[in-house]
C-alpha cells in the first residue's frame, strides 16, 4: 500500500489520459497533479516535489525523455520515482508500462513504488 497522501505529477498531452489517471489515482488516495509536457511539469515541480511521476514519453513542447534528464540533473527531483506510461520503451533503470494500461497494473506499480 502506498503512503497516505503520497504525492503524484501525471504528465501526459492526451487529456484523456491524464484526466483518467490523475481520477483513478485520486480514488486510491493520492494527491495528484497534472501537466501536459514536460516543461509545465518543470515549472509545476519548481515549489513541489511529488514522490512519482507518470510520464508519457511523447509529447509537444518538451518530451518525456527531456523531462527525465531534467529530473536527473536536478540534485533535489533525483530521489523522485518515475513509471513511463507510453507505448515507446523507458530508458534502462526506469519503470515502463505499456500504454493502454489496466489501471489496476497501474495502481498496482505505483502503489509499489510509494510504499511506506
Amino acid at each position: 500500500m502506498h503512503a497516505p497522501d503520497a504525492r503524484v505529477l501525471v504528465v501526459d498531452d492526451d487529456r484523456e489520459m491524464r484526466e483518467t489517471v490523475a481520477a483513478a489515482l485520486e480514488t486510491e488516495g493520492y494527491r495528484v497533479s497534472c501537466a501536459e509536457n514536460g516543461a509545465q511539469a518543470l515549472a509545476l515541480m519548481r515549489g513541489y516535489r511529488p514522490e512519482a511521476i507518470v510520464l508519457d514519453l511523447s509529447m509537444p513542447v518538451m518530451t518525456g525523455w527531456e523531462l527525465l534528464d531534467a529530473v536527473h540533473e536536478r540534485r533535489d527531483l533525483r530521489e523522485v520515482r518515475v513509471l513511463v506510461l507510453s507505448a515507446m520503451r523507458a530508458p534502462a533503470g526506469v519503470a515502463h508500462l505499456d500504454k493502454p494500461v489496466s489501471l489496476d497494473q497501474l495502481l498496482a506499480t505505483l502503489d509499489g513504488m510509494c510504499g511506506d
